[in-house]
């Protein structure tokens, strides 16, 4: 039950009150991970486990990879995302992150929208409105992550230099591979990295 406060804020369960919530969600606060579990998005660390576990999965590899193969990986996916084109976008790179993680775009897990605009067209949730999916929350991420230039286009090359950047920072050990939890830290880092949405998106 909310109540009302000074200033228009309204206090919602522990105290707090919406833009709170809402700014903690946003920048992805751990603390928050139950909130944003509640409305169907997994917190970062689970996220990161489970893409790991799929790109895993397609790399056929069990526990881990070596460095130039993690590197390798990459490259065929931009290259499979792109099919004949230079460099991919935003809906590339949701549509080729829900294919690797077994969704439909469509689909409740995988939806970058959450109500529909005029022309069919769909516009994503709000922050109180349901998740956003998880291809696309991974997909702004990765976007942030690689793009050099702040283009919004993806190039095999800044993949590369980012894939080569992530396999040698997230080589704790050392060893020339990176294992399972390696390859979840590298993901949950450039989740955890992602800025905060402010209405539009970019």
């Amino acid at each position: 039950m909310s109540h009302g406060v000074p200033g228009g804020k309204r206090t919602l369960t522990g105290g707090l009150d919406r833009w709170t919530i809402s700014h903690g969600i946003a920048k992805r606060h751990p603390e928050f991970d139950h909130i944003r579990t509640r409305m169907g998005e997994p917190g970062d660390s689970a996220l990161a486990k489970r893409i790991t576990e799929k790109f895993l999965a397609h790399s056929k590899a069990e526990s881990g990879l070596a460095n130039a193969k993690f590197q390798e990986i990459w490259k065929q996916l931009h290259a499979a995302w792109a099919v004949d084109k230079k460099s991919i976008g935003r809906p590339d790179l949701i549509q080729g992150f829900a294919k690797l993680l077994g969704e439909q775009p469509g689909e409740r897990g995988g939806r970058v929208g959450g109500q529909a605009e005029r022309g069919g067209q769909r516009r994503p949730a709000n922050r109180f409105g349901g998740p956003i999916g998880t291809s696309a929350v991974i997909a702004r991420a990765f976007s942030y992550a690689t793009d050099s230039d702040g283009d919004r286009e993806i190039t095999a090359v800044e993949v590369q230099v980012a894939a080569k950047k992530w396999s040698a920072d997230g080589d704790k050990d050392k060893n020339g591979e990176l294992n399972s939890e390696e390859i979840s830290a590298i993901f949950e880092g450039f989740i955890k990295s992602m800025p905060a949405s402010r209405g539009r998106r970019r």
